[in-house]
């Protein structure tokens, strides 16, 4: 492992990955500017994302890039990779624990004279691939243990970078940067619909793969979004608008669909401004605990508990199965953590976001008399090891409702990193 470079006065960041990533490594930018505070930080990413970074203070300017076209267009590819030649780094960083075949090759080619990375889990490259690109970095900064949510990662990260950075001191805190013509309009919305932020539940059913989609949202909304007098706009890119007016559809309460209708920074201030939101793993969920949205979210077992949750503002609704930890390659017929999630534990966790807030995250969990498994299907499980040791909220949802809070002593074997707190 070769010295970081006393001097650095161009920085490269390097997330080509999506917007909720982008938000959770958000977390680094200002360590990683008192850590360098006399370098200029450009940031290549997702031409989409560019706005998320164009208004951050941090962040100098940002090279972007179509996805697809990357992938598919040789010349396209390599007239990206002039453009970060030309910026001339001192030193590029790539926070992404999963690395892929796009990011190795901004990483790799984009001509830093010292590169940085981690020393990932593999779980988007083949085994020599992963190992001919980790050649190529000045830095891998390894695991620190087996498991970790994304932001230890990040805090292993920033670590090898300052060795006087003390995550226990300096806790990460990701966040969303928007413009004030951003506020505006997304206050005109409201507005024009005649509606207030204490009215206004965000919903985002959508997600970047299918498998995510979960089928029971209506089911879960309806009842308390009447009693509760909430309005509910549909938010997501333009191919996510079926699915939500889907959703929509089954209500009976007013609603609004605006998926694809909005920018990057309007979404983000549409979701400051709503009482509550609630959707998917996805960035939509990320930003609401950015901007202090409380929320729910609908947690699969692909990455349970890598992304989240991490904020105290997020209600999680799950059904633990045997099966979680697959990396979303699910090997039944269906996602049975998503598509078998009874409605009424959303729905007990919806109004648990409605509630007084808490100081710590909260799960909702169907029982384990709640899963009534076929032959071919996998059994209940309690997710050991997949959560951050600490303080969360734990509950049991069982069939008819009935909630039971969880404390050590009734969570199998034992396990500590999910307890009740008093």
């Amino acid at each position: 492992v070769r010295a970081l470079p006393e001097r650095v006065d161009r920085l490269l960041w390097v997330r080509p990955d999506s917007i909720g990533d982008a938000v959770l490594a958000s977390a680094m930018l200002e360590p990683l500017r008192a850590r360098f505070p006399k370098a200029s930080v450009v940031v290549v990413c997702q031409e989409h994302i560019a706005a998320f970074y164009r208004h951050c203070p941090l962040v100098d300017d940002v090279i972007t890039f179509q996805r697809q076209s990357f992938i598919d267009d040789a010349g396209y590819r390599q007239s990206v990779v002039r453009a970060l030649r030309d910026f001339d780094a001192d030193l590029a960083v790539c926070s992404v624990f999963s690395r892929d075949q796009i990011g190795e090759m901004l990483t790799v080619e984009c001509g830093a004279r010292f590169i940085v990375g981690c020393d990932g889990d593999g779980a988007n490259l083949p085994v020599a691939e992963a190992a001919r690109g980790a050649s190529r970095y000045d830095m891998n900064v390894p695991a620190n243990g087996q498991w970790g949510s994304e932001l230890d990662r990040h805090s292993d990260l920033l670590s090898a970078l300052d060795p006087s950075y003390d995550r226990r001191t300096s806790p990460l805190v990701p966040r969303v940067w928007t413009s004030a013509e951003d506020a505006e309009s997304a206050s005109e919305i409201l507005v024009d619909l005649g509606w207030s932020s204490e009215d206004t539940l965000v919903l985002f059913a959508g997600a970047q793969y299918a498998i995510r989609h979960y089928p029971g949202y209506a089911q879960a909304l309806r009842s308390t979004c009447r009693e509760q007098g909430l309005k509910v706009i549909a938010l997501g890119v333009l191919g996510e608008r079926e699915l939500n007016q889907q959703v929509l559809d089954q209500l009976d309460v007013p609603v609004r669909n605006l998926c694809g209708s909005l920018s990057m920074g309007e979404t983000v201030e549409v979701i400051r401004r709503a009482r509550v939101a609630i959707g998917a793993e996805t960035g939509y969920a990320h930003i609401a605990c950015a901007v202090g949205t409380p929320n729910v979210v609908v947690l699969g077992g692909g990455h349970f508990g890598r992304f989240m949750p991490w904020s105290p503002l997020t209600r999680v609704a799950c059904l633990p199965l045997s099966c979680y930890a697959c990396n979303w390659h699910c090997r039944f017929s269906q996602a049975h953590c998503i598509q078998d999630l009874p409605a009424g534990v959303v729905q007990v966790a919806l109004r648990a976001a409605l509630g007084p807030a808490c100081a710590h995250p909260q799960f909702y969990l169907a029982a384990d008399s709640s899963w009534s498994p076929g032959p071919a299907s996998p059994g209940w499980a309690w997710p050991s090891g997949l959560l951050a040791p600490g303080l969360v909220e734990g509950f049991f949802v069982g069939r008819d409702g009935a909630i039971e809070q969880m404390d050590a002593r009734s969570a199998p074997g034992g396990l500590v990193s999910l307890v009740s707190v008093p």
